[in-house]
């Protein structure tokens, strides 16, 4: 018996219009959101191995550690694939962070070259998105008069009156309606997997298709989830209208309602201090570094204005005289261990509030079955906030590592800091103590007899031959920065526990409402 109801159920959807029309358009949606999603891609991952080529090209260069901080303290995270479906914060979009001795990075930015402030006024449109809105709208469509129609027809009467079992309606009534809207959800799943797989430019793992087979599998429970409390509903009004209206407007309260209003809710929740604080406390930073420096320079005076002079090309010192060495070592030691202070000093000047606010958009996302689907499906594509604060958090832990690697190396105090020249070159000014201050003048004939010497010598040095060494130097590794599945499911336990209670409460009122109603 309940075959033949679920066979009813099912082609009763089946030969609807509203289904059609619904699959339709879910079709095409999903083919524009995923094929946009995959141009993105593409760009996007041109410009990181264009990036990536850029990084190479400058971290070969290196000749000196100060060159170090520059070329080898910029981080890029390849576009995510599964962003080509979940958008989310990052989307498809390369992702950038950088640390330095007085920077410790709080957040990652995006790299891309097609990233626009002004296409953040409208969310864009992603296959997550298209389920979110689009399938759980024909879920309501179909499970709002699922038993009151019947009951206003009077067809539901004379089902039951051929004893025909109460729970066997229901059961008939959930998967029939529940497998009618797996139909254009696996459709438009292989849809979009056909247009991901057609991309020469991406490259799933095998993380990444356990990933792609859970965001399927958690489409299929949202809509579950929408069908199981829209049939509750329908359970409960005696009229299909009553029903259509209460279902709408939960569906317009959950899913563009809440979704629009969370954002701003969250800015209560968390208590920000005045943007002044934030300026007052950079700039005593500042204030305290520079009076730090000024008076260490007041007890260490400089050599003579001879000793400091040099030639200079891509920040690299040249001919140096062994006193203007020797002090600008010394004071370059001090630097150092003051602006390690100074960059702490800053990280607890960075706006916390700001990234707490979005953590409570995420946690809070679970009152709405619609935000919760979304959250959950861009934390399975690895594009929510936390993942990207996770990437930032790697990066600080990282910056610890490089910074004991220098020290390991004598970095700081080594003249490598400053010049790749041999040890015994030749310094710009010999003798500085024969050398007259008008001598100095870059317009005088010594200064450019001096400067003249020095380019000619430049032009036979070989850059091989004065490379830096850096065998050793601790790698980003982007696997380890990132959530794996086990981390990524445990982020969003409370998130499904909700889904699986909702779904499941709301299939068992249907139950007992059910049971307990007359049909008439």
């Amino acid at each position: 018996m309940i075959g033949i109801l679920l066979r009813k159920e099912v082609l009763a959807n089946l030969r609807t219009a509203r289904l059609g029309l619904a699959m339709i358009f879910t079709l095409v949606l999903t083919a524009l959101a995923t094929g946009m999603g995959s141009v993105d891609f593409s760009r996007n991952w041109t410009h990181y191995e264009s990036r990536m080529r850029e990084m190479n090209e400058e971290q070969a260069k290196v000749t000196t550690w100060q060159q170090v901080q520059g070329a080898m303290t910029s981080i890029r995270i390849p576009p995510q694939p599964l962003g080509i479906l979940g958008r989310g914060l990052v989307g498809t979009a390369t992702q950038g962070s950088g640390f330095g001795v007085n920077w410790i990075p709080t957040m990652i930015w995006l790299d891309s070259e097609d990233f626009s402030m002004f296409l953040k006024v409208i969310s864009e449109i992603d296959a997550t998105m298209v389920a979110a809105v689009l399938l759980s709208f024909l879920a309501v469509i179909l499970g709002f008069d699922g038993i009151s129609s019947e009951r206003e027809r009077g067809t539901l009467k004379l089902l039951l009156a051929n004893a025909v079992p109460r729970s066997h309606v229901v059961i008939a009534k959930l998967i029939g309606g529940i497998l009618s809207l797996w139909i254009p959800l696996a459709l438009a799943f292989v849809l979009s997997l056909l247009i991901i797989l057609n991309n020469p430019d991406v490259s799933l793992s095998g993380q990444d298709l356990i990933r792609l087979i859970g965001m399927f599998v958690l489409s299929c429970l949202f809509l579950a989830q929408v069908f199981s409390l829209s049939l509750m509903v329908s359970s409960f009004a005696r009229e299909s209208a009553t029903a259509l209206v209460i279902c709408l407007f939960a569906w317009l309260a959950g899913s563009v309602g809440y979704m629009n209003l969370l954002p701003s809710l969250s800015r209560y929740g968390v208590e920000e201090r005045p943007s002044q604080e934030f300026r007052d406390g950079h700039a005593r930073n500042r204030e305290i570094f520079d009076a730090q420096m000024q008076e260490w320079d007041q007890k260490h005076p400089s050599p003579s204005e001879a000793s400091m002079v040099d030639y200079q090309r891509d920040g690299v010192r040249h001919f140096m005289h062994a006193e203007g060495l020797a002090w600008r070592l010394q004071r370059n030691a001090y630097e150092i261990d003051k602006r390690l202070e100074f960059a702490d000093a800053e990280y607890r000047w960075w706006p916390e509030a700001l990234a707490e606010e979005a953590r409570l958009v995420d946690r809070w996302a679970f009152v709405s079955p619609v935000t919760n689907f979304q959250t959950l499906s861009y934390m399975l594509a690895r594009t929510t906030f936390e993942d990207a604060f996770e990437l930032a958090a790697a990066t600080r832990d990282h910056r610890l590592t490089w910074i004991q690697y220098l020290r390991s190396r004598g970095a700081f105090t080594s003249r490598r800091w400053f010049t790749d020249d041999p040890i015994g070159q030749e310094p710009m000014i010999v003798d500085p103590n024969a050398v007259s201050v008008d001598m100095l003048d870059a317009d005088s004939p010594f200064m450019r007899e001096r400067t003249a010497w020095a380019e000619e010598l430049m032009k036979r040095v070989d850059a091989q031959n004065r490379s830096l060494d850096v065998v050793g130097m601790p790698q980003f590794h982007v696997s380890g920065a990132q959530r794996d599945m086990g981390e990524s499911l445990t982020a969003m336990l409370p998130g499904l526990l909700v889904l699986l209670l909702t779904l499941g409460l709301s299939i068992l009122i249907t139950f007992m409402r059910f049971d307990r109603d007359e049909p008439f």
